[in-house]
Protein backbone atom coordinates (compact mmCIF):
# COMPACT_ATOMS: atom_id res chain seq x y z
CA UNK A 1 0.00 0.00 0.00
CA UNK A 2 0.87 3.65 -0.92
CA UNK A 3 1.60 5.83 2.50
CA UNK A 4 -1.78 7.89 1.58
CA UNK A 5 -3.79 4.70 1.39
CA UNK A 6 -2.68 3.63 4.48
CA UNK A 7 -3.80 6.63 6.21
CA UNK A 8 -6.90 6.30 4.52
CA UNK A 9 -7.09 2.50 5.48
CA UNK A 10 -6.05 3.20 9.13
CA UNK A 11 -8.86 6.17 8.96
CA UNK A 12 -11.37 3.62 8.10
CA UNK A 13 -10.99 1.60 10.31
CA UNK A 14 -10.76 4.45 13.19
CA UNK A 15 -14.65 5.47 12.23
CA UNK A 16 -15.90 2.09 11.61
CA UNK A 17 -14.37 1.05 15.13
CA UNK A 18 -16.55 3.92 16.08
CA UNK A 19 -19.81 3.46 14.89
CA UNK A 20 -22.45 0.31 15.79
CA UNK A 21 -25.61 1.34 13.82
CA UNK A 22 -28.04 -0.43 11.85
CA UNK A 23 -27.04 1.22 8.43
CA UNK A 24 -23.24 0.85 8.81
CA UNK A 25 -20.84 -1.40 8.09
CA UNK A 26 -20.65 -3.46 10.99
CA UNK A 27 -16.91 -4.27 11.73
CA UNK A 28 -15.94 -7.84 13.32
CA UNK A 29 -12.47 -8.00 13.52
CA UNK A 30 -9.18 -6.73 12.61
CA UNK A 31 -5.67 -7.73 12.32
CA UNK A 32 -2.67 -6.67 11.32
CA UNK A 33 1.27 -8.07 10.60
CA UNK A 34 4.23 -6.27 9.13
CA UNK A 35 2.85 -6.50 6.26
CA UNK A 36 -0.79 -6.45 5.70
CA UNK A 37 -4.46 -5.76 7.40
CA UNK A 38 -7.11 -8.23 8.12
CA UNK A 39 -10.22 -7.07 8.15
CA UNK A 40 -13.24 -9.02 8.72
CA UNK A 41 -16.69 -7.11 8.57
CA UNK A 42 -20.45 -8.26 7.82
CA UNK A 43 -21.01 -9.78 4.27
CA UNK A 44 -23.10 -8.14 2.36
CA UNK A 45 -25.31 -10.41 -0.16
CA UNK A 46 -26.82 -7.44 -2.18
CA UNK A 47 -23.79 -6.24 -3.26
CA UNK A 48 -23.59 -2.09 -3.55
CA UNK A 49 -26.48 0.30 -4.48
CA UNK A 50 -25.44 0.64 -7.90
CA UNK A 51 -25.74 -2.97 -8.62
CA UNK A 52 -28.72 -3.39 -6.79
CA UNK A 53 -31.17 -0.36 -8.85
CA UNK A 54 -29.45 -2.01 -11.95
CA UNK A 55 -30.66 -5.23 -11.19
CA UNK A 56 -34.18 -3.26 -10.84
CA UNK A 57 -34.15 -1.63 -14.68
CA UNK A 58 -33.16 1.69 -12.58
CA UNK A 59 -37.33 1.37 -11.69
CA UNK A 60 -37.74 2.02 -7.41
CA UNK A 61 -41.05 3.11 -6.61
CA UNK A 62 -41.15 6.44 -4.12
CA UNK A 63 -42.19 4.39 -1.20
CA UNK A 64 -39.03 2.37 -1.63
CA UNK A 65 -36.89 5.33 -2.36
CA UNK A 66 -38.33 6.83 1.22
CA UNK A 67 -37.15 3.72 2.98
CA UNK A 68 -33.81 4.02 1.39
CA UNK A 69 -33.42 7.59 1.81
CA UNK A 70 -34.70 7.75 5.22
CA UNK A 71 -32.06 5.04 6.36
CA UNK A 72 -29.05 6.64 4.46
CA UNK A 73 -30.06 9.60 6.58
CA UNK A 74 -30.38 8.11 9.65
CA UNK A 75 -26.89 6.82 9.35
CA UNK A 76 -25.42 10.02 8.03
CA UNK A 77 -26.82 12.08 10.95
CA UNK A 78 -25.63 9.35 12.77
CA UNK A 79 -21.77 10.10 11.77
CA UNK A 80 -22.30 14.03 12.07
CA UNK A 81 -23.44 13.41 15.19
CA UNK A 82 -19.88 12.16 16.18
CA UNK A 83 -18.15 14.97 14.02
CA UNK A 84 -17.58 12.73 11.02
CA UNK A 85 -17.46 13.70 7.51
CA UNK A 86 -17.95 10.42 5.31
CA UNK A 87 -17.20 12.64 1.74
CA UNK A 88 -17.97 10.34 -0.63
CA UNK A 89 -21.53 9.17 -0.55
CA UNK A 90 -22.61 7.58 -3.64
CA UNK A 91 -24.14 4.73 -5.13
CA UNK A 92 -20.64 2.38 -5.10
CA UNK A 93 -20.32 3.50 -0.89
CA UNK A 94 -23.05 2.18 -0.17
CA UNK A 95 -23.91 -1.69 0.34
CA UNK A 96 -26.86 -3.30 0.40
CA UNK A 97 -27.39 -6.79 3.02
CA UNK A 98 -29.75 -8.50 0.14
CA UNK A 99 -31.12 -9.36 -2.66
CA UNK A 100 -34.41 -9.11 -1.48
CA UNK A 101 -36.87 -5.56 -2.17
CA UNK A 102 -36.57 -5.08 1.50
CA UNK A 103 -32.63 -5.26 2.01
CA UNK A 104 -31.31 -2.24 3.97
CA UNK A 105 -28.65 -0.14 2.82
CA UNK A 106 -25.24 0.44 4.58
CA UNK A 107 -22.38 3.03 4.04
CA UNK A 108 -18.92 1.77 3.77
CA UNK A 109 -16.02 3.25 2.45
CA UNK A 110 -14.80 5.59 5.48
CA UNK A 111 -11.07 6.05 3.80
CA UNK A 112 -11.86 9.61 3.04
CA UNK A 113 -13.95 10.17 5.82
CA UNK A 114 -12.88 13.04 8.42
CA UNK A 115 -13.52 14.29 11.93
CA UNK A 116 -14.28 17.70 12.92
CA UNK A 117 -15.53 19.96 15.31
CA UNK A 118 -18.69 21.82 15.60
CA UNK A 119 -16.78 25.15 14.34
CA UNK A 120 -14.34 23.58 12.33
CA UNK A 121 -14.77 22.92 8.12
CA UNK A 122 -12.30 21.16 5.77
CA UNK A 123 -10.72 22.25 2.02
CA UNK A 124 -9.42 19.35 0.80
CA UNK A 125 -11.28 18.35 -2.50
CA UNK A 126 -12.26 14.93 -1.91
CA UNK A 127 -15.54 13.41 -3.50
CA UNK A 128 -16.71 11.68 -6.83
CA UNK A 129 -17.63 13.64 -9.59
CA UNK A 130 -21.28 13.80 -10.11
CA UNK A 131 -21.97 13.48 -6.23
CA UNK A 132 -19.74 15.88 -4.89
CA UNK A 133 -20.93 19.41 -3.81
CA UNK A 134 -20.41 22.64 -5.18
CA UNK A 135 -18.54 23.95 -2.16
CA UNK A 136 -15.75 21.21 -2.75
CA UNK A 137 -15.22 22.20 -6.13
CA UNK A 138 -15.01 25.65 -5.40
CA UNK A 139 -11.87 24.93 -2.97
CA UNK A 140 -14.20 26.55 -0.11
CA UNK A 141 -14.20 25.77 3.32
CA UNK A 142 -16.59 22.83 3.86
CA UNK A 143 -18.42 20.55 6.72
CA UNK A 144 -21.30 18.48 6.80
CA UNK A 145 -23.01 20.39 4.28
CA UNK A 146 -21.54 18.28 1.43
CA UNK A 147 -22.74 14.57 3.12
CA UNK A 148 -26.43 16.63 2.23
CA UNK A 149 -25.69 17.25 -1.23
CA UNK A 150 -24.39 13.72 -2.22
CA UNK A 151 -27.02 12.18 -0.77
CA UNK A 152 -29.28 14.23 -2.56
CA UNK A 153 -27.91 13.21 -5.83
CA UNK A 154 -28.24 9.41 -4.68
CA UNK A 155 -31.67 10.45 -4.30
CA UNK A 156 -32.15 11.34 -7.53
CA UNK A 157 -30.50 8.79 -9.09
CA UNK A 158 -32.84 6.27 -7.39
CA UNK A 159 -35.99 8.24 -8.61
CA UNK A 160 -34.55 8.58 -12.12
CA UNK A 161 -31.83 6.05 -12.92
CA UNK A 162 -29.66 9.20 -13.70
CA UNK A 163 -27.45 11.86 -11.41
CA UNK A 164 -28.90 15.36 -11.49
CA UNK A 165 -25.13 16.95 -12.94
CA UNK A 166 -23.73 13.98 -14.75
CA UNK A 167 -21.62 13.99 -18.49
CA UNK A 168 -19.55 12.42 -20.22
CA UNK A 169 -17.27 15.08 -20.07
CA UNK A 170 -14.96 16.05 -16.19
CA UNK A 171 -15.00 19.63 -17.24
CA UNK A 172 -18.85 19.96 -18.16
CA UNK A 173 -19.67 17.64 -15.16
CA UNK A 174 -18.08 19.73 -12.85
CA UNK A 175 -19.53 23.08 -15.03
CA UNK A 176 -23.25 21.52 -14.42
CA UNK A 177 -23.11 20.94 -10.97
CA UNK A 178 -21.67 24.72 -10.17
CA UNK A 179 -23.75 26.80 -12.65
CA UNK A 180 -26.83 24.71 -13.93
CA UNK A 181 -30.27 25.06 -12.43
CA UNK A 182 -31.70 21.62 -11.31
CA UNK A 183 -34.50 20.84 -13.42
CA UNK A 184 -37.18 18.08 -12.50
CA UNK A 185 -38.63 17.82 -16.08
CA UNK A 186 -38.10 14.47 -16.94
CA UNK A 187 -41.30 12.62 -17.65
CA UNK A 188 -40.88 10.40 -14.26
CA UNK A 189 -41.13 13.51 -12.09
CA UNK A 190 -44.71 13.39 -13.11
CA UNK A 191 -45.81 11.02 -11.01
CA UNK A 192 -43.04 11.94 -8.17
CA UNK A 193 -45.31 13.57 -4.83
CA UNK A 194 -44.58 17.13 -4.51
CA UNK A 195 -43.19 16.87 -1.13
CA UNK A 196 -40.36 14.07 -2.50
CA UNK A 197 -39.70 16.85 -5.49
CA UNK A 198 -38.93 19.74 -2.66
CA UNK A 199 -36.65 17.46 -0.41
CA UNK A 200 -34.36 16.91 -3.47
CA UNK A 201 -34.65 20.99 -4.47
CA UNK A 202 -33.47 21.39 -1.09
CA UNK A 203 -30.83 18.70 -0.76
CA UNK A 204 -29.67 20.13 -3.99
CA UNK A 205 -29.18 23.76 -3.26
CA UNK A 206 -25.77 24.98 -4.35
CA UNK A 207 -25.52 26.92 -1.40
CA UNK A 208 -24.53 25.15 1.31
CA UNK A 209 -26.02 28.10 4.14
Amino acid sequence: MKPIEMIQQRREIEVLKMCQHPNIIKLLDIFENSDNYFIVIEYMEGKDLFDYIQKRNFLLPETRVKHLVCQLITATRYIHDFGIVHRDLKLENIMMSDVTNNAKPKLVDFGLARIISPNETANEPFGTLGYVAPEVLKKKPYSFSCDVWSIGCIMHALLTGSLPFDHESQRETIRMTLEDVLKLDDPCWVTISSVCKDLVLKMLTKDPD
